[in-house]
């Protein structure tokens, strides 16, 4: 049975930031913004912040501090995908269009710190969000450019660099805000920015995919839990693993890590982050690699 999206899961957070642009400026910048419940960005953002209630015991806190940084993640994701399109696509091709669209970029872009800023955190841990941002868009820049940039990636593998960077600096901000340690939020950044790696090589990358690894991340009903095996399959076109598996295997040594601070058990009947972390590493793929298991 599939889930009706609930009114609360698609409020649009920044409605209110933006309301004061000028009306093509903010139909561009709203319309870039992912659904929350159908973003992976801002599912590794929540799951690296439970990495801080599973260590402190205290969810309903955890989930108050990620609300305004959730935000901040779907509208810095949206920041995001107006510049691919604006570097890569021609959907602002149209005169005058361009124009608009790199406003509506900047405006998301500022709206994303105005967004953290509201965190019910101390001012340190704010400005610690902070860095995460500027330092993430400066990669960001950096990937949209074409420049090399020291992310760990396995030499010679090519990715959509801003996709990766974009995880990362989503889960940094996750841990960053409920203060998970140093050595777990670079964990959790390397697994994050590993896994979306290994998905843009899937050879199936749709967004029924990218819903499937959302739910896994959630820990939402299996049944939802499903990849279009047939066209992974059976599409005449080899798959290349190698740089599949490499990234998978990066993953799940940063995850490896991660199990000291990650309690085992079920809370509510949902698995622990680090459970949800490894099928997220696993499931999606289960017909791409071989099973090592």
């Amino acid at each position: 049975m599939s889930e009706p999206t609930s009114t609360n899961e698609q409020r649009n957070a920044p409605d209110h930031h933006v309301s004061a642009l000028s009306p093509p400026v903010r139909t561009i910048a709203v319309e870039s913004i992912p659904p929350q419940d159908r973003s992976l960005s801002v599912s590794l953002c929540r799951v690296a912040g439970e990495f801080g209630s599973a260590a402190d015991s205290s969810p309903r806190r955890t989930d108050r501090i990620l609300e305004p940084v959730t935000d901040a993640v779907a509208v810095f994701e949206g920041y995001v995908r107006i510049r691919c399109e604006l570097l890569t696509g021609d959907r602002y091709d149209r005169p005058g269009s361009r124009d608009v669209a790199v406003l509506a970029s900047d405006s998301l872009h500022a709206t994303a710190y105005t967004m953290v800023a509201d965190a019910p955190i101390a001012d340190r841990r704010i400005l610690d969000l902070y860095r995460v941002l500027t330092e993430g868009s400066s990669t960001v820049s950096g990937a949209f450019q074409g420049r090399s940039s020291d992310d760990g990636e396995p030499t010679g593998i090519v990715t959509p660099r801003p996709a990766t960077v974009l995880a990362g600096i989503a889960a940094d901000l996750g841990a960053t805000a409920v203060g998970v340690p140093a050595e777990q939020r670079t964990a959790l950044t390397r697994y994050s920015r590993s896994l979306v790696a290994a998905l843009t090589l899937h050879p199936s990358p749709t967004d029924a995919l990218t819903e499937t690894v959302v739910h896994l991340l959630e820990g939402r009903d299996e049944s939802h839990a499903t990849v279009d095996r047939e066209r992974a399959t059976t599409d005449g076109t080899p798959v290349e693993t190698t740089s599949i598996e490499t990234h998978l295997e990066r993953a799940r040594t940063a995850l490896s890590s991660l199990e000291v601070v990650d309690r085992n058990d079920r809370r509510d009947g949902v698995q622990s982050p680090s459970a949800r972390l490894e099928r997220a590493t696993r499931i999606p793929f289960e017909d791409v690699v071989a099973d090592d298991g």
